[in-house]
């Protein structure tokens, strides 16, 4: 079995044009779960058209509550990985094969804002040569990581911070996040552009609320040097290069 999760809240053509690449994949025997945060769009009843896996929420439970329930909800049904996305991407037909290649127990292809990005001809990546700054816009976790991670905290509402203050958990849980040289299509400030002007007001107001969150559990500021620097050596290369060597202590293999 290779689950797919795929949280979303209305983006009803982006979710269809992403869930084509999704079952597009290539490894075979895909199975996917979309929870839907009470989409108002036609995105829900869209879905109550597919076989697929649902939760439908009738209110909004954020990112990393979203991610929790899914998560929990494919390794009770035996799952040991599970691939995560946004609705809000496209993938080449072979990322699920070359994420779980890497060989981590968390790795994530690496976001692009050219659709051309994910036609052929499909180039393998060079797995010797990854970066240590992961994508949460595709990223595929095993259940080992999770349980050592400790799950996504809920604290953080909405969509931010979660994926630093995670990537930082999985660091001291021994667990080295990395991005492999995959591309994927990522349409930018998605969720942003389908949401009302005062959902919008919302989610900039949570965003900044997630920013104090994130200062007063670790004691930095996001994305400063003093948050790379928690992570000693495999902190964020500043040009964004793709240079360091796999990690071979957590590999999933």
């Amino acid at each position: 079995m290779n689950p797919i999760l795929v949280p979303l809240r209305n983006g009803r053509d982006l979710t269809i044009a992403a869930h084509r690449t999704f079952i597009a994949q290539d490894v075979g025997d895909i199975e996917i779960l979309y929870i839907d945060n009470a989409s108002t769009d036609g995105t829900r009843e869209w879905l109550q058209s597919l076989s697929v896996h649902c939760i439908h929420n009738l209110v909004p439970m954020g990112v990393s509550r979203s991610w929790n329930v899914g998560l929990n909800w494919w390794f009770s049904q035996g799952a040991e990985h599970v691939l995560v996305c946004n609705n809000d991407v496209l993938l080449r037909p072979d990322t699920y094969r070359w994420l779980l290649k890497a060989g981590g127990l968390f790795v994530t292809a690496v976001g692009n804002n050219d659709p051309d990005c994910v036609k052929p001809p499909w180039n393998p990546p060079d797995l010797d040569k990854i970066r240590y700054n992961p994508d949460y816009s595709c990223y595929l976790i095993h259940k080992e990581a999770y349980e050592r991670m400790g799950g996504f905290d809920e604290k953080f509402k909405g969509a931010y911070a979660e994926d630093a203050d995670s990537h930082l958990r999985l660091h001291r849980a021994g667990v080295d996040a990395f991005c492999i040289q995959l591309p994927f299509y990522h349409v930018g400030a998605a969720t942003l552009k389908n949401a009302t002007d005062e959902e919008r007001q919302l989610i900039l107001e949570q965003a900044d609320a997630n920013r104090v969150l994130f200062k007063e559990k670790h004691g930095v500021a996001v994305g400063t040097p003093e948050y790379y620097a928690l992570f000693g050596d495999k902190g964020q290369n500043p040009d964004n290069k793709f240079g360091a060597t796999p990690p071979d202590n957590n590999s999933a293999r």
